[in-house]
């Protein structure tokens, strides 16, 4: 029908933006593009200069994370997390100590604390609330009064995500949470059994 053609000339607009239309482009238009953080297939990259620094955090990392049994590493490109939720709580602080001490001679790093993780990052000015701005953005849904934008997250780092949604004329951020906290959400749900039972009644609505 009419919306799922106008859905998929969205999608088809999204991915020209990506695209490299500029595939014969002189060497010089693309050495300009990567400087100013887009890709060579036309895709945004916040700090290409990191992939090669976070691939290194990550091999030291993993060489020195069997001192603290139970921990477990997670690259996600531009985060390398250090989970040890199901490490001995004793263990706890020296593992902080060690994910510190590893990346404490690269300047261009930060560390921050999670749920029961350590997350490594680039000292860049992007966020999930970034993000989130920057992909409606690019799909054109950005301040429309006809796109009601729903966010679920369960970690501090959504919180980003949270307050970006405060410029949406129809913006939803939804904590999970067991515990009481404060959060620039809107609205909260306990467990993610709550989270299938939301989707799925908004399904039903839809």
């Amino acid at each position: 029908g009419a919306a799922e053609e106008e859905d998929e000339a969205t999608v088809a607009r999204v991915q020209r933006s990506y695209s490299t239309e500029a595939g014969a482009a002189p060497a010089s238009a693309s050495a300009s593009a990567s400087a100013s953080g887009a890709g060579g297939d036309g895709m945004l990259v916040p700090a290409a200069w990191a992939l090669g620094v976070m691939d290194a955090v990550y091999a030291s990392l993993e060489a020195g994370l069997g001192a603290f049994p139970g921990a477990s590493l997670e690259h996600n490109k531009y985060c390398v997390s250090v989970h040890f939720r199901n490490a001995a709580p004793e263990l706890w602080p020296g593992l902080q100590a060690f994910v510190e001490q590893t990346v404490a001679g690269e300047k261009r790093l930060r560390t921050s604390m999670g749920r029961k993780v350590v997350e490594v990052r680039p000292r860049i000015e992007w966020d999930k609330g970034k993000a989130l701005t920057h992909l409606l953005e690019q799909l054109e849904l950005a301040a429309r009064d006809d796109v009601c934008v729903i966010y679920l997250g369960d970690d501090r780092t959504d919180e980003d995500a949270f307050a970006a949604l405060k410029n949406e004329p129809c913006g939803v951020g939804i904590l999970v949470s067991s515990k009481a906290k404060h959060t620039q959400a809107a609205f909260s749900l306990t467990h993610p059994t709550e989270v299938l039972t939301f989707l799925r009644s908004l399904a039903t609505e839809l």
